[in-house]
């Protein structure tokens, strides 16, 4: 959850693939079930209700895509990284999250 945290505290920067491939299983749904908490209530804050579902679909879309683009090992370093030396965090999320909010943008159109 560290990690999420620390995804949507740097603001959204965008993703390329990993040659790993993405988070499986348990630790899949853990990660986008708690990417999805956070994402959600950020933009619940600053949404008003009938603009709320498409943020849901949004924060849906955007933990998935994330999540896909996270290898179990990635998403430890980074994890320590959150802790540790937030300026390699910074750079190690750019390309991991290059592009993954205009994947999902869809998702926001009325």
């Amino acid at each position: 959850m560290k990690l999420v945290w620390a995804v949507f505290v740097l603001v959204l920067i965008s993703s390329t693939s990993s040659a790993e491939p993405g988070l499986t299983g348990a630790a899949r749904n853990e990660f986008v079930e708690n990417a999805f908490k956070i994402c959600l209530q950020k933009q619940r804050t600053a949404a008003n209700n009938a603009r709320f579902a498409r943020f849901a679909q949004y924060c849906v879309c955007y933990s998935n895509h994330l999540a896909d683009r996270l290898s179990p090992g990635e998403n430890k370093a980074l994890d320590e990284l959150f802790w540790n030396d937030r300026t390699q965090l910074a750079a190690r999320l750019r390309p991991i999250l290059k592009g993954l909010a205009e994947d999902c943008a869809h998702a926001l159109a009325p």
